[in-house]
């Protein structure tokens, strides 16, 4: 017996697309995996990541995103920026444990002491974005 033919793969998201949690099962339980309110079932094995369910139902990738700073490092006084561009409309970036929304596509970083300041760019469906500006 060919244990490949009794499992399936799946996929439960939201009603974004979002996917919440993904695996294989034995075939006949599919139905099983609980949903709770607005969530649906897919047959696709996927990564949360990565990917996300369309409207029309089929598995794609989320777009990435290519955002660009002015510069690479600042001057830890308040008033030296790098400008960060490239952002979609409804980005919120992460930085120093706060979340930021842009601002016409762009976001401007400063800061008062010295050290690396980590960024993540959030902006569904784009795949999260990470990088980092030092401050001296």
């Amino acid at each position: 017996m060919d244990i490949s033919t009794l499992s399936a793969n799946f996929c439960i998201v939201d009603a974004a697309g979002r996917i919440l949690r993904s695996g294989t099962c034995p075939a006949d339980a599919i139905a099983l995996q609980p949903l709770a309110f607005g969530e649906r079932r897919y047959p696709y094995r996927a990564k949360p990541d990565i990917h996300y369910i369309d409207e029309t139902g089929s598995l794609v990738e989320r777009p990435i995103l290519v955002p660009t700073l002015s510069k690479e490092q600042i001057t830890a006084d308040g008033a030296d920026t790098a400008l960060l561009t490239g952002l979609p409309s409804g980005a919120c970036i992460k930085a120093v444990g706060m979340l930021h929304e842009a601002q016409d596509g762009q976001w401007e970083v400063r800061a008062t002491k010295p050290g690396w300041i980590r960024l993540e760019i959030l902006c569904w469906p784009y795949q999260d974005h990470r990088l980092s500006i030092q401050a001296v």
